[in-house]
Formats: structure tokens, sequence, C-alpha cells
């Protein structure tokens, strides 16, 4: 898509044909703006928490001549949308726990619970707490791919809302989410690497996702090492911690991939 970075792209592809697309973060505009242009959208809605990033923004449509398309507006993750407003919402280029904090909040009751919404989001850390707050409130995986963009490699998600199942009520939305983050963090380190990858890349044995895990063993090793010579009983839990996570982490690369690192 014109005037799209390689991830953009990719984010781009699994908003899909929607009626009106939210993008949160804007970065300038450029995901709205595309999604108009290429009729994927007939309207959006870009939404900047700091004024810098909301007059480049409001500065990109205008050059665009969408201001009648794409409405610009200030405001913390979905505060500025109205319930019922957009089909699809993008959360990208942003860590996993702020995508965690915008999802938990009450905005995102009074919107994602008042209709069932295509969220894609684009995790730049933490995307196994994103898998996680999906299985929790009534969101299904309907896509789980990667994408190398000058020299890194992302995951984008497509979560859609379940319509055959329980959902959360919104009275529940927030005040669950503490429980739940904790659950996340309790998790053994299997299922912590299960979510971290995703069970579709795991699945299809993604060479992005065998990368993301050499590296991550890479990191692990090094911690290891520094911890070589534990000097008291704070240290020697942490190295046991990391010892049984890189111990799970060979086990799991072995079993999808066959071979060790």
């Amino acid at each position: 898509m014109r005037g799209l970075t390689a991830r953009l792209a990719r984010v781009a592809e699994l908003v899909g044909d929607v009626r009106c697309v939210a993008d949160i973060g804007s970065d300038h505009g450029l995901l709205p703006v595309a999604l108009v242009q290429e009729c994927a959208a007939k309207t959006g809605v870009a939404v900047e928490l700091t004024d810098g990033p909301l007059r480049a923004t409001q500065e990109a449509v205008l050059r665009a001549g969408l201001q009648d398309a794409i409405s610009v507006r200030q405001g913390d993750g979905l505060q500025p949308l109205a319930s019922f407003e957009a089909d699809a919402i993008v959360l990208a280029g942003m860590g996993g726990q702020t995508i965690w904090d915008i999802l938990t909040s009450s905005h995102a009751a009074r919107v994602l619970a008042a209709e069932p919404v295509r969220l894609i989001v684009q995790p730049m850390s933490g995307s196994g707490l994103i898998r996680h707050w999906a299985g929790i409130y009534g969101y299904r995986i309907a896509a789980d791919v990667r994408v190398r963009d000058s020299g890194v490699i992302y995951e984008c998600l497509r979560l859609d809302a379940r319509v055959d199942g329980p959902r959360m009520p919104p009275v529940d939305w927030v005040g669950v989410a503490p429980q739940r983050r904790r659950e996340f963090e309790e998790l053994d380190s299997d299922g912590k690497w299960r979510l971290t990858f995703g069970e579709y890349a795991l699945q299809v044995g993604c060479q992005y996702a065998a990368e993301q895990m050499r590296d991550e063993g890479a990191k692990l090793r090094r911690a290891l090492r520094e911890l070589a010579y534990p000097k008291n009983d704070r240290a020697y839990a942490r190295a046991a911690a990391l010892g049984a996570d890189l111990a799970a982490l060979l086990k799991l690369y072995e079993s999808v991939f066959g071979s060790r690192f």
C-alpha cells in the first residue's frame, strides 16, 4: 500500500475492508490516510495523546485532502471514540503493557463491549500479554503473522470478537484486569513461552519465530553468565528462574524445529 513501510503495510492488510478504522497513536496519520486513499476504509479516526504528534497528523491529513473523511482527535487510548463508531481499531508501534492498559480501561469497556470490533495490534514487545488478553476478554486470534522491516521482526495480530461464546461484561472489564495480569506473570515457563511466540507460529514452524527464540535464548545465556557466581539468595533465585526459562525455551524449540541451539 502506497506510502507505508513493510510493517504498516502488513497491519493494513489485517485491517481489511471496513467502514471506519480508528488508529490509536497514529504517527502522522500514515495508516488511515493510506486506507482511505485505497478505499479500504470509508472513513477514519486518528488519535494522538500529545500536541506535537496531533499537529503532525492534522497536517498530514490536510496535505492528503482527507479532512472530511479522517477525524484527528486528541485523547488517551480509546477515550475519544464513540460506541459503534469504528468497526476496526489499530494499536500499533507501542509496547504490550501499554496496549494492555488501553484495552483494559473503562474507555475500552465502553467501546469494545458495545458491539464486535476488529482489533489489529502490533506490539513492539510483550506480545504474549496481548495473546493472554484475547483469551480473557472474548477475542479469538484470527491472524498472527510476522514481517521483517529494516532488519527488525514485527508481530502483527488480528483479534476478532467472539460472537459464538461468552464475552466479558462491561461491568467486569476493568475489575478483572489486575488479577488476570498476575495470572500471566504466574504462568510456568512453558506457558509463557507459548504465549510469547504464539501457537500458530509454533504449529507452522515459523522461521521468524525460530529467530526470535534463538535471540531470547542468547539473552538468557548472557544473563546467566553475568550471574555465574551469585552472591546472595536473591541472585541465586534469579539464576534459578533464568535457568528454568532457558530450559523450557530449548525444549520448546527442539519440539517445534527438531534441533537445539
